[in-house]
This record gives C-alpha cells, sequence and structure tokens, in this order.
C-alpha cells in the first residue's frame, strides 16, 4: 500500500479527530475485519444487520492499530493510544478513503457490470490490459460498497490500470461505486432480470445498470468511453446521439467489433474471429482466438476486452496471444473428468440466461447421454416462476437425456421440461424428475450414473451444488 498518514484520512473523510496521539501517524493497511488487523493499520467499525464493528475495538487496539474509525468513542478502550477519528457513517467514510486513495495511485480504471457474466469478462479484461499496463482487478466477488474499497486499497501502489466489477442487487447502488471509482472506460455486459424483486419493472433493471456511465453524464470522468454487448437487446439499442460518451458494440451481428465463425473444442477451448473497427475504414482484418474456456458466450466477452485494449492502445495481436493463458474463475463451465464421466461444473450462480448457455455447452460436449441437474435460481422476485419454467422448456427442447431439477423453486423447471417434452403430458418419468433437495438427487445418481455420461450442475451459489460432483464421479 501506498505511504498514507492520519492527516490524508481526515482530509478524505472529514472527520473529527478526538486523538489522545499527538503524532500524524503512517498507515499501513486499511482493514474492517478485526480479526486483520495488524500494526499499523487502521480499522473502521463497520456496522451491518448482524454484526457492529464498534464491538471489537477492545481486540483492535491490541493488535496494534494506530487509529480507529468510529460512529461514537463509548467502545472505545480508555487505555488506546492511537488515533480516534469520529464519523456519521463509518462506511461512508471508507468509501470515500478509497476514492482519495484511488486519486493518489491514479491508474486508468475500468469498470464492469452485467446482469450475468461480469466475472468472466473481468477475468478476460484483467489479461488483455496486463499484456501492456502492471494491472490490478477485482479478486473474488468483492464487488459491492465494501468489497470494491478494498480492492483499491488492495492495488499495487504502481498499478496502471485497475479492473473493477460492480455489482449491485437495488437502484443506486453501481451510482455510488461509480462515485467512488470514477471509472474511464464502462462496460455493460447484458441486461438480465437478476435482483427482479428489488425493481417494478424489467427496464428498472436497464436503467440501473445505466448508471455505471453516471460519471460520464455529470462531467466528473471526461471522454469516457462506454463498451456493450451489441447481442444484448436494450443494449444492442443503444445510439451514440444519446450518450454523453463514445459508444462501442461489441457482438455476433452488426458492430464495431464483431465476433463471427465460433467453434469450441473440449481439448483447446474456444476459437473464433474477430473483425475490428469493420465499419471503418482502417479496419483491422480478421485476428484468430485461442482461449482455454467453454462456453460460446466467452467469444464476445473476449471482444469486450479487446475493445478496452484497442482504447488503451493495446495491440489486439498482443491481446490475442495474452489470453491463451487465462486462468478463469472456479465452478464456471469446469469440465471435470473421471472414470469416463464427464461433469461440467457451473455452480458460481444462476439466472435464466446462465442456465441456457450452461445447457447449450451441456450438448456441446461428446458424451453418450445428457443430463442437466439445475437447482434454484434466487433474488428473480416475481419473474421467478417463468424464469425457472422457460429454463426447463429450453432444456426439453434441446433433447437431452434427462433433467433433474433439485430444490423448491426448481418445481417449476421440472413443469416447464415436462410440458414442454416429446408425447406430453404422457412423457415417461425417464426424461424429467425432480429431488426436493440434493441428497435425494446423490441417492438417484447413486445408480443412475454410466459411463460416457456428461452431466450439467448449475444453480443459484447459494444451492451449493458443486457438492454433487463427487457423488456422480464416484
Amino acid at each position: 500500500m501506498k505511504i498514507i498518514n492520519i492527516t490524508d484520512v481526515v482530509n478524505a473523510t472529514g472527520g473529527i479527530l478526538k486523538s489522545r496521539a499527538a503524532d500524524d501517524y503512517t498507515v499501513t493497511g486499511i482493514s474492517t475485519d478485526s480479526r486483520l488487523v495488524s500494526i499499523g493499520n487502521i480499522f473502521f467499525a463497520l456496522s451491518g444487520e448482524r454484526f457492529d464493528g464498534h464491538d471489537y475495538l477492545d481486540s483492535v487496539a491490541q493488535s496494534g492499530a494506530v487509529a480507529v474509525v468510529v460512529e461514537d468513542t463509548a467502545q472505545v478502550p480508555h487505555d488506546y493510544d492511537g488515533a480516534v477519528l469520529v464519523v456519521p457513517d463509518t462506511l461512508r467514510a471508507y468509501q470515500d478513503l478509497a476514492h482519495y486513495y484511488l486519486k493518489m495511485i491514479h491508474p486508468k480504471v475500468i469498470a464492469i457490470t452485467g446482469s450475468v457474466g461480469k466475472t468472466s469478462i473481468k477475468d478476460m479484461m484483467q489479461v488483455a490490459m496486463s499484456a501492456k499496463y502492471k494491472t490490478s482487478y477485482t479478486m473474488g466477488n468483492f464487488n459491492n460498497g465494501i468489497g470494491l474499497p478494498k480492492t483499491i486499497f488492495d492495488m499495487d501502489d504502481d498499478a496502471q490500470v485497475l479492473v473493477l466489477e460492480m455489482g449491485m442487487s437495488a437502484p443506486g447502488e453501481i451510482r455510488r461505486l461509480v462515485e467512488i471509482a470514477n471509472p474511464d472506460i464502462a462496460v455493460i455486459g447484458n441486461i438480465g432480470i437478476s435482483h427482479r424483486e428489488n425493481f417494478e419493472t424489467d427496464d428498472g433493471i436497464f436503467q440501473a445498470k445505466m448508471e455505471i456511465i453516471s460519471a460520464f453524464q455529470d462531467g466528473t470522468t471526461k471522454d469516457g468511453v462506454l463498451i456493450v454487448n451489441a447481442d444484448d437487446s436494450k443494449l444492442g439499442a443503444l445510439r451514440q446521439e444519446d450518450l454523453p460518451c463514445k459508444l462501442i458494440r461489441v457482438g455476433s451481428g452488426k458492430a464495431d467489433i464483431a465476433v463471427h465463425d465460433v467453434t469450441y473444442d473440449e481439448k483447446d477451448g474456444l476459437h473464433f474471429k474477430l473483425d475490428i473497427n469493420q465499419a471503418k475504414q482502417d479496419a483491422v482484418p480478421d485476428i484468430d482466438f485461442q482461449i482455454p474456456v467453454a462456453g460460446t458466450y466467452n467469444a464476445v466477452n473476449a471482444g469486450i476486452a479487446v475493445a478496452a485494449g484497442d482504447v488503451l492502445d493495446i495491440n489486439v495481436k498482443d491481446i490475442a496471444r495474452a489470453l491463451t493463458s487465462i486462468n478463469r474463475t472456479k465452478h464456471r463451465l469446469d469440465l471435470v473428468e473421471r472414470n469416463g464421466i464427464k461433469v461440467i461444473d457451473d455452480t458460481y450462480n444462476a439466472s435464466p440466461t446462465s442456465m441456457k448457455s450452461g445447457i447449450d455447452h451441456l450438448v456441446a460436449i461428446t458424451g453418450t447421454r445428457h443430463i442437466a441437474v439445475l437447482s434454484d435460481m434466487l433474488e428473480l422476485g416475481p419473474e421467478s416462476k417463468n424464469g425457472h419454467l422457460e429454463v426447463g422448456r429450453y432444456a426439453a427442447e434441446k433433447g437431452l437425456d434427462l433433467i433433474i431439477a433439485v430444490g423448491e423453486k426448481s418445481k417449476d423447471i421440472y413443469a416447464g421440461a415436462f410440458a414442454a417434452s416429446p408425447d406430453a403430458p404422457d412423457v415417461p418419468d425417464t426424461l424429467v424428475k425432480h429431488f426436493a433437495d440434493k441428497l435425494e438427487a446423490a441417492r438417484f445418481l447413486d445408480t443412475y450414473v454410466k459411463e460416457g455420461d456428461v452431466y450439467l450442475l448449475k444453480g443459484s451459489r447459494s444451492t451449493h451444488m458443486e457438492e454433487l460432483i463427487d457423488a456422480i464421479l464416484s
């Protein structure tokens, strides 16, 4: 971490310093977790529904924190000899310090959002930017109001590019993240129905995602760029004349960067070509890409990374070379094989869109029987029933050998698949099954699995569908 001191923290947060210490301490790290505080750290006492950082100030003091940021001083130990900074809202102060610190390092900032797949785009983007620049990026799913500031504090102090993932579950959340990060390049991967329960209409989700260009709209960021997946109907309808920034469209049809000839091979992954700036006179000839990832949708994600690289003057051939060594986030279309059985672990999360993509990938894998094991999709609000029915219908139409629905909400996956299966409503029980939980499903799979099978495991993260992998492969 780049050196800052208590004065910097006061200036960034506007807090009131009530300190027993006369020295302007040097800060070696920022922490919101009392268990991870070490000598020289500042501790921000955040409060949540199930915790309050103020309750841990005794242990924080004993760990050698040089300062604590609190909303009141009642629980600060009387013998604590570090700095005490009082603010109205510790979370806001934590975010304001992140904004201050980011301006000190001053990298180019790329912000990525989307209803599904933003982590895949982030992984591609990080590798692409690293082809030329020292790049830091969001680790794991640190993409909210606490995680994004942590990413900023953890970045290398000589970072030239910072790639940030921005998640949201309600209106206004991305706007606040943008206030912290002030991105130079904004990316929207798609508009789905995740977190639909927090919005009155589907258009509300679109408007919430579009908050990512709020810094371009208010003039905070000059010469901003928005990169979108033009294959998404709402994003594809965006027009340059309606936006306060440059628009770059990436997609499989008419676009600034066009993806075509997409194929997948189990041995070495995704193959495709990109037309760069096909509508311009200085268009780059087709560039061949081979990336060791699954999912044909990742061709567009790679195109989005190329678009950002083009903005930052990175040679497209250098990006193509860099992407051949990408390391993907776990549980994203990971193919696991044992005893002649294949399991596609796509259990990172789930929505109707990503469920369909997973099913498409399942049928593309070589095997004698293709089985989808699908669990609940959460946070879909009033669209939950229709979303599960839609997934069931889609799976049935793909002609899978068996569709297994697991969980309460997934009864509608079963219903949709049953209704859409051949010979419905007399479809045999061998084509569609429902189980109340993973234990019931595991008992069935124990006697069903055969050599040559290919399985897709997918559900919302909290369903932990990856726990069925051993039940299948053993």
